[in-house]
This record gives structure tokens, sequence and C-alpha cells, in this order.
């Protein structure tokens, strides 16, 4: 009874160990069979995420390159900037310059456009007169030395105009006098522009004859006075400042400021 009552326990025993066995290997086998995908899934995980981080880190990589290119950009166009800022300032300056010269010019011209515009204005500055013996229209040496002090004023005026007017006094016919006055005043042209050079140009000559007496022809001193040229000398009316000067200077103004941009 013993006996056989532990051959039952030695086979219920082995029963058991090969169940046991039996129901390891089957736990074992589907254990694998549920983590063999997990394991594939991590592995994909974490290829795909190595993969990730090159990216990553590529893109870093460029990032980095494209922001230091953009640095040097930017310090480029401030240097740019800057040196557009400089070239602007010189040339406002020249500009300005220029400018000022251009209007100091303008003026000038204006000085000088009033001043021509005053060429043909003449005032008076000098009248005299040279007295002639009856019938006589040669100049005796006290008439000669009135027309030298007359030239010696004047010789200090590179522009002038002369006028000479001849007359007589009522002794004779109009026409004899009229004839007579214009030769009195022609030699007191003659004796100008041979001995001073005077322009014929500058010379503007007439014989009045009897008319526009000084004194009375009624009396021999009175007739002396009226046998006469008068002799006036007018200048024009122009500002003697420098205009050529001043131009010169501004000219020399605008070229120094170029110069030195």
């Amino acid at each position: 009874m013993n006996s056989l009552f532990s051959k039952s326990t030695v086979v219920l025993g082995a029963v058991l160990a090969v169940g046991v066995f039996t129901q390891g290997c089957a736990t074992k086998k589907y254990v694998n069979q549920q983590v063999s995908p997990v394991d594939q899934r991590v592995t994909d995980v974490a290829q795909r995420t190595d993969a990730h981080g090159k990216a990553i880190d590529e893109l870093d990589s460029k990032v980095d390159t494209s922001v230091s290119r953009l640095d040097e950009n930017i310090r480029t166009a401030q240097r740019i900037g800057e040196d557009a800022t400089r070239m602007a300032q010189t040339a406002g300056d020249t500009a300005n310059t220029a400018w000022g010269a251009t209007q100091e010019n303008q003026r000038s011209i204006t000085m000088l456009d009033n001043r021509l515009g005053n060429v043909h204005q003449f005032r008076l500055d000098t009248t005299e007169s040279v007295q002639f013996a009856v019938n006589k229209h040669e100049l005796d040496d006290e008439a000669k030395a009135r027309l030298n002090e007359l030239m010696a004023k004047t010789k200090s005026n590179p522009i002038y105009v002369v006028e000479v007017q001849g007359y007589t006094d009522r002794t004779g016919t109009p026409a004899l006098n009229l004839a007579l006055s214009e030769k009195r005043a022609e030699a007191v042209v003659r004796y100008l522009t041979t001995t001073y050079n005077v322009p014929l140009r500058s010379i503007h000559k007439l014989g009045v004859g009897s008319e526009d007496p000084v004194a009375d022809n009624s009396t021999r001193e009175g007739r002396q006075q009226n046998r006469r040229v008068e002799v006036r000398i007018y200048l024009p009316e122009i500002n003697a400042a420098p205009v050529v000067s001043t131009n010169e200077q501004n000219a020399n103004q605008v070229r120094t400021a170029a110069a030195a941009h």
C-alpha cells in the first residue's frame, strides 16, 4: 500500500512538473510574442530619434552658419551705411560751400550789372572855357594852358566824355558866326586829340554861333567873353569797388573746398 502510494506520488509529481514546465514554456513563448513587436517599435523609435537628432544637429549647424553670415552681412551693411553717411555729409558740405560761393557770385554779378547799367549815365565833373581874338579860331598860349590844366585833372579817369561847344559874339552874320564857332570848337578838339590822345569817340563837338551868350554883346568886355569854347568833362556813374577780385576769391573758395573733400 505504501509502495503504491509512493509510486502514485512520484507519478503525480512528475505530471505536475511536466505541467509546470509545459506551462512555463508556453508563457515564455507568449511573452516573447508580445514583447518582440514592442522591442521592434522601440528600436524603430530609437533609430528615428537618432535620425531626428542628426537632422537637428545639421539644422543647428546650418542655422549657426546662416546667423554668422547674417551677422557679417549686417556689419557690412552698417559699414556701407556709415560710408554713405560720411559721403553724404561731405557732399552736403561741398554743396553748401558751392551754394554760398554761387550766392556771392550772384551778388557780384548784380553789382557788376548795376555798374554796367550806369556806364551810360554820366555826371558833370569839370568845366573849362577858353577865349579867342576877334574873327580868330587859333588857340593862343593862354587857351592851351587852360586846356592843359583841364586834362591834368582828367587823366586819372580812364573813362570820360568830352563836350566841346564853340561860340561867337554877335558881330557879323549868323552864318559866318556859326562857321567860326565850328572852327573854334574844331581847334580845341584837334589839340586834345593830338596832345593828349583823347579818342575822337569820346568827344562830342558842336558849333553854336552867337547863341547863348554869357555876357552883354554891347560891350567890349562882354563880346570878348562870348568869343569862347566851353569844354565839359563827364564821368560815368560807376562804383569803383573791385569786382573781378571778388569773383576770383569765390572761385578759389570753391576749388579749395572741392580739393579738401
